[in-house]
C-alpha cells in the first residue's frame, strides 16, 4: 500500500490531476474498444470464436486440426467463422451445410480474392480456377466441359493416360 501512495504522489509532483485524469482516460478507451469491438469476426458473419487483432485463433489450433474445427462446430455449429491470421475464413462443417453452400449458394461464395499472386500465375486471373463469378467465367466453364472434358476428347486424350498413369487406368482392367 505504501508503494502505491509514493507512486501516486511522484506522478502528482510531475503532472497536475486534469493531465493525470486525462492519462487514464486516454489508456482506458482502448481497453473498452477492444473489448467493445470483440463481439464478432466482421460484419455479418456466422457465428466463431473471436481470436487476437493479429493472430487471430492460430494459438488455439493443435497439429490435430480437425478435431479443433469439430471442437469448435459442437460449439458453433456447421458453419462458423474464424480468423486464421488476418485472414477471415469461413468453415463448413457438416453435409448439408457443405450442400447449402457449394450447390445453391454457389454464386455467393463462389469468387475469391485476386491476389497479386494469382495475376501473375494465372494470366490476370483469366483461367477456370479464378475468374470470378459472371459472363467470362460461365463461357470458360463452357468451354472447358465442351472442349477438355467432352467424351471424344477424354477419349482422344486415353492413349496418353495409359502411357502416363497405367495405374490410374480403370479401362486397363
Amino acid at each position: 500500500m505504501e508503494g502505491s501512495q509514493t507512486l501516486i504522489s511522484a506522478i502528482s509532483i510531475y503532472l497536475s490531476p486534469s493531465s493525470f485524469v486525462l492519462i487514464i482516460i486516454l489508456a482506458v478507451i482502448p481497453i473498452i474498444l477492444v473489448f467493445k469491438y470483440k463481439q464478432k469476426n466482421w460484419r455479418n458473419a456466422p457465428p466463431g470464436p473471436v481470436g487476437w487483432p493479429i493472430v487471430g485463433i492460430l494459438p488455439r489450433i493443435s497439429a490435430r486440426l480437425h478435431e479443433d474445427f469439430y471442437e469448435l462446430a459442437k460449439q458453433y455449429g456447421p458453419l462458423m467463422s474464424l480468423k486464421m491470421g488476418v485472414k477471415p475464413a469461413i468453415v463448413v462443417s457438416s453435409p448439408e451445410m457443405a450442400y447449402e453452400v457449394l450447390k445453391v449458394q454457389d454464386a455467393v461464395v463462389s469468387s475469391r480474392a485476386i491476389t497479386e499472386a494469382i495475376q501473375i500465375a494465372a494470366y490476370d486471373a483469366s483461367s477456370v480456377a479464378f475468374c470470378p463469378y459472371g459472363p467470362a467465367w460461365i463461357v470458360l466453364r463452357k468451354m472447358v466441359m465442351s472442349d477438355l472434358l467432352s467424351p471424344t476428347s477424354l477419349k482422344s486424350f486415353e492413349p496418353l493416360r495409359k502411357q502416363q498413369f497405367p495405374f490410374l487406368c480403370i479401362t486397363c482392367l
